[in-house]
């Protein structure tokens, strides 16, 4: 689900909303559960990216339409969807993955954040234009990013390698223990250090 739209947006959606040669999704209006009417979003309208498989899901969606209703997703009767009508549905979904307690807001939205983030390796400040988020990222830090410090060390080791030319030859042996005590390993760094400027601010950051 990488639209990333919260559950009132997703029943408020409307065909005219989705500009499919820009890729693009105007997020103008949500249901609004708690008062029974169509109001603005959470911060605003804002517009996301219309990514590749979000497109091709309503692209299918389009096709498989069986009303002339102006929303997206909507009920026989061609009405808009409901958090109630909504539930029902994703209770579909999660059972059939052997999933079913999982949130709806956990699997899109926050789920989103996190990928974004630790996976795709969006900036926080790019990724909240994408959940209406006016904050440049601040609140995507702090609820959804949880940083993966396992794919942090995997993000640099590939960054260091690829500046360097370095590729990892898949037979070479792994050793057990480090082929050269910690003080050779380093020693380079400190003739570096001992050469430059001691005093430079650069060197002791």
């Amino acid at each position: 689900m990488p639209h990333r739209l919260r559950g009132g947006e997703i029943d408020g959606l409307q065909w005219p909303c989705i500009d499919w040669e820009g890729s693009e999704i105007h997020v103008k209006v949500q249901w609004n559960q708690t008062v029974g009417k169509f109001t603005t979003p959470k911060y605003g309208a804002y517009t996301i990216a219309l990514v590749g498989v979000a497109r091709d899901a309503l692209l299918r969606r389009w096709e498989e339409r069986d009303s002339d209703s102006p929303f997206v997703f909507s009920n026989t009767r061609g009405s808009h969807f409901t958090r109630s009508s909504r539930v029902d549905h994703w209770d579909r979904v999660r059972y059939s993955v052997g999933m079913p307690r999982l949130e709806f807001y956990l699997a899109s939205r926050h789920y989103m954040g996190w990928y974004g983030i630790n996976v795709l390796g969006i900036q926080p400040w790019v990724l909240a234009e994408q959940f209406g988020h006016r904050d440049h990222g601040k609140l995507l830090m702090e609820r959804y990013g949880h940083p993966d410090r396992r794919r942090m060390r995997q993000q640099i080791r590939e960054a260091h390698d690829a500046a360097n030319g370095y590729v990892l030859d898949p037979e070479q042996p792994t050793p057990s223990s480090p082929a050269a005590p910690a003080a050779e390993v380093i020693r380079p760094y400190f003739r570096w250090h001992d050469e430059a400027d001691a005093t430079s601010e650069l060197v002791a950051a």
